[in-house]
């Protein structure tokens, strides 16, 4: 199948007015306190402790906009350092509580019922692929892809289409065009409150577990250290002290 095959799609997309974009900080009512290998306990309730979320005003409970959370920095790092003195007191390593600090990347119209996900995308610099393709101004399409998920996009004059598809099963999900300046510029505003908020967070607990993938993290700063429990963390069938400070 050459190029020309391949951009068939341009043809279909939908011509809609605009797409939201938001990068969301993914929260938890939760938190799993059982063995992450035991499929049973995963599945067991009494094995999930019920946490604060934030008191801010969101539009999805369990997801921080940035525009949501931008005002409220504080209140998110709170909820972070009650993950972490958990993580603490039970001696789960990083990559057991990982996942409570991921992101996610969304592109909508509620009016249209447009819908765009990037599941596999966990941390910002990930996000910040699709944004630097947007922002070079290049003719070349962005293409990903991973299990069950593809998203093309490409600039065509002054408009972007873009769509999402399951390449598995060759089902599309959605494909539409919109005005490329508008959405790049939303893009630009989204990227830098992600990074001001991360930058806040990052701060108060020592780290910046959300920017790229992390083997390993060492919360704590100066002012503020995790539960004062000797804070020894698996790895490799052994113990090390390297994942959370003392």
């Amino acid at each position: 199948m050459n190029i020309e095959q391949e951009m068939n799609w341009i043809e279909n997309s939908k011509n809609i007015d605009s797409l939201e974009v938001e990068i969301c900080f993914q929260l938890k009512n939760s938190f799993y306190i059982g063995d992450p290998n035991s499929h049973e306990q995963l599945q067991d309730e009494k094995y999930r402790e019920a946490m604060e979320l934030p008191s801010f005003e969101r539009v999805v409970l369990t997801m921080a906009r940035t525009s949501e959370a931008v005002e409220n920095t504080n209140e998110l790092a709170s909820y972070y350092k009650n993950i972490i003195e958990k993580a603490v007191a039970l001696e789960k390593p990083f990559n057991d509580i990982r996942q409570y600090f991921w992101l996610r990347l969304w592109l909508w119209n509620t009016e249209e019922d447009v819908h765009v996900s990037f599941p596999w995308y966990d941390s910002l610099s990930e996000m910040q692929q699709f944004f630097s393709w947007l922002k070079g101004g290049t003719e070349e399409p962005y293409i990903d892809m991973d299990q069950g998920w593809q998203v093309d996009a490409i600039r065509v004059g002054e408009n972007l289409h873009i769509r999402q598809i399951d390449p598995d099963y060759d089902e599309e999900y959605s494909n539409v065009c919109v005005p490329f300046g508008i959405f790049v510029q939303k893009a630009i505003e989204v990227e830098n409150r992600a990074q001001q908020i991360i930058s806040g967070l990052s701060k108060e607990l020592g780290i910046d577990v959300w920017s790229k993938y992390l083997n390993e993290a060492s919360f704590g700063t100066g002012e503020r250290q995790p539960n004062k429990k000797i804070n020894r963390t698996k790895k490799a069938g052994g113990f090390f002290s390297r994942l959370f400070r003392r």
